[in-house]
């Protein structure tokens, strides 16, 4: 469904701009997605800060439901995961706009973990400053990747990451 939604999208924007390759009309459509999935994450995360603004007392980890604690872990180590991806295509891509694309990860979630850090120290929880498995297994492989091949690798594994972690903040969301 979401390959179809992608592809749609695609279609879309060639009819609204005829002439531009596929490569141009991808990465415009999949940077519009990956900004839609970092502000739902941001508005999740300022959402989660706002209401802890006020607590009635001292905030505790026992607070928090287990929905919530697994919820605020996936969010840290995805947060995480993307901003040292995104990092690592800063320093190793070989086209200009996937250092571009690395660069606005580590921007966007590194706001988002600064709202996380709030909320957490709110909640006096610790944040996990780790990767999660699929990243670490995604970075390995990546690190061992030059140019172009290292490009269309990332770009890749950054569709491929967004339709995961999507779900799990529009479910997070309702």
């Amino acid at each position: 469904m979401i390959k179809i939604r992608f592809t749609r999208q695609i279609s879309e924007a060639n009819a609204e701009q005829p002439g531009r390759t596929w490569t141009e009309l991808s990465n415009d459509v999949h940077t519009t997605n990956r900004l839609s999935a970092s502000t739902t994450l941001l508005g999740i995360v300022t959402l989660a800060s706002d209401e802890q603004d006020e607590p009635e007392g001292p905030a505790t980890p026992a607070k928090l439901s287990d929905q919530d604690q697994s919820f605020l872990q996936k969010s840290a180590e995805t947060i995480t995961s993307e901003i040292k991806l995104g990092q690592l295509a800063v320093d190793k891509a070989s086209s200009p706009d996937v250092k571009q694309f690395g660069q606005q990860a580590v921007n966007d979630f590194g706001k988002a973990q600064q709202n996380l850090d709030k909320i957490a120290g709110g909640l006096k929880w610790t944040a996990p400053n780790h990767m999660t498995q699929d990243a670490v297994g995604q970075y390995d492989d990546l690190w061992k990747r030059q140019g172009k091949d290292f490009d269309s690798r990332y770009i890749g594994d950054q569709i491929s990451n967004y339709q995961n972690y999507v779900p799990l903040f529009e479910k997070e969301a309702d």
